[in-house]
C-alpha cells in the first residue's frame, strides 16, 4: 500500500506503509487453528448427542431429512454425523436409506 507525502521540493514522494495483514499472519493461523479445533469439538459432541439418542430409543429408524429435523443440523453436518456413527458401527444405513441401531448378535 502506498501513500503519497510532499517532498521537501514540492513534489510528490510515495512512501510505503506495512501492510498490517502480513504482521498478522501468525496470528490468523493461530485462530484458524482455534476454529478448526472447536469445530471438531463441536462435532464430537453431536456425535455423542446423536449416539445417546439412538441408544434412548432403540427403534429408531430416520431418513436424512427426519434427522436433520430431530436434531436440528445443517445437511452436510447431519450427514457427517450419521455417517461417523455408522463408519464407528453404532448404526447402519437400509437399503432404503434409513439411519438406525447396528443390530449386534
Amino acid at each position: 500500500m502506498t501513500d503519497s507525502r510532499q517532498g521537501l521540493d514540492g513534489s510528490r514522494i510515495a512512501a510505503r506503509r506495512a501492510l498490517p495483514e502480513v504482521a498478522a499472519r501468525p496470528q490468523a493461523r493461530s485462530l484458524q487453528l482455534s476454529i478448526e479445533m472447536q469445530a471438531l469439538r463441536s462435532q464430537t459432541v453431536l456425535v455423542g448427542r446423536v449416539r445417546r439418542e439412538f441408544a434412548e430409543l432403540p427403534g429408531l429408524n430416520l431418513t436424512l431429512p427426519q434427522a436433520r429435523l430431530l436434531f436440528s443440523l445443517p445437511a452436510r453436518l447431519c450427514v457427517d454425523v450419521l455417517e461417523a456413527l455408522c463408519a464407528d458401527g453404532t448404526l447402519m444405513r437400509s437399503p432404503d436409506g434409513r439411519y438406525c441401531r447396528r443390530h449386534v448378535a
